[in-house]
């Protein structure tokens, strides 16, 4: 994908910055210098072009807004979305053929669901995206979700993860897990194995068997591939078959960037909670750990002033604990330590600018 320079402003102050952006037929992908990455869509943005440059503006009445006057950009932009490329706002006659278009979609969207029902499409899509495009969106997906500035890998959560992995008996992902310097309580699985764990749950768990519990749980968001599940219900019949048939740089930018909102549903929960319990039991590691683990983030929610990312992608009920502690309590295997010595939990990323409550 072709990166070019330009100029954003984030409407707080009249200072530029530098950052390199990446066109795509719907919108931009724009790199800050942290790189952290933003998506805007051009249904949301006002576009001023002059001889030499193009504005889009994001917000009113001072909102944000980015410059672009490199003479590459605006040729890629004339490729790919002609239209906005000369500063054109949508005409009369193409609303109405896109209100008939959409009104279509719907019509067929419908029938879908009447005949074959709509959750089972969604898992039959889901299940036909090749593994490839699923790695290609955990990567896309981690600079935007973890910038590198605040993150790092850690060899004692490798080892917990390695460990489950095995014991999971399936290899079609290689995991990647990552800490994210910040007090959030969050944890999150990206597409394709790729795993981040933030400080702030972190630093909440009292034995490393508590993280294991965190971590199992979300490997099976992975092997269940309830991230790839949500994204297609929440995009286009569009968007999912060109994930069917490879996905383009265009449409992985694109939906990288909304897993930050990604929100699973109940059943995804449940199942990630009975079959991560499961994959401890398989890995010698006491369940209880899963049941210690819920109560506590239950408190914290409990506790919470205001609404919690972590709670609002994994929302816990009380039916869920009980659910994990009926099972736990009828497990007759043997666990044993799984880790020897050594503090808890994993030290500070070096390379951080981050200072803990």
């Amino acid at each position: 994908m072709n990166q070019f320079p330009g100029q954003y402003y984030d409407g707080r102050s009249a200072q530029s910055h530098a950052v390199n952006v990446i066109p795509a037929p719907h919108g931009v992908a724009i790199i800050l210098a942290d790189g952290t990455q933003l998506w805007w869509p051009f249904e949301q943005l006002q576009v001023r072009r002059t001889q030499q440059s193009i504005a889009f503006q994001k917000g009113e009445p001072l909102g944000e807004s980015l410059v672009m006057d490199h003479p590459a950009f605006l040729a890629a932009l004339a490729q790919l979305n002609p239209r906005i490329a000369r500063g054109e706002r949508e005409s009369h006659a193409d609303a109405w053929v896109k209100l008939g278009a959409l009104a279509f979609a719907a019509l067929a969207l419908i029938a879908v669901t009447l005949f074959f029902g709509f959750p089972l499409l969604i898992s039959a899509m889901a299940s036909l995206v090749p593994i490839s495009v699923e790695k290609k969106l955990g990567e896309a997906s981690v600079p935007v979700l973890a910038p590198a500035a605040k993150r790092c890998t850690d060899p004692t959560i490798d080892r917990i993860v390695g460990k489950l992995a095995r014991a999971s008996g399936d290899d079609r992902y290689e995991f990647h897990t990552y800490i994210v310097e910040d007090p959030m309580v969050n944890a999150f699985a990206a597409p394709g194995g790729y795993i981040v764990i933030f400080r702030g749950l972190l630093n909440k768990t009292r034995q490393p068997e508590e993280a294991a519990a965190v971590l199992a749980h979300e490997m099976q968001h992975v092997l269940h591939r309830h991230s790839v599940r949500g994204m297609m219900r929440g995009a286009s019949i569009w968007i999912g078959l060109a994930l069917l048939t490879g996905g383009s740089p265009d449409i992985i930018t694109g939906l990288a960037g909304s897993l930050g909102g990604l929100a699973y549903q109940r059943g995804d929960e449940s199942e990630a909670d009975i079959d991560g319990l499961r994959l401890l039991e398989e890995a010698g590691i006491d369940p209880e750990a899963m049941v210690r683990m819920l109560e506590l983030l239950d408190n914290v929610q409990g506790d919470a002033p205001e609404p919690l990312k972590y709670f609002s992608s994994h929302p816990l009920t009380k039916e869920r604990i009980e659910a994990v502690r009926d099972r736990a309590a009828r497990f007759q295997g043997r666990t044993g330590r799984l880790l020897s010595g050594g503090a808890w939990p994993p030290p500070q990323c070096q390379n951080a600018n981050f200072k803990p409550n």
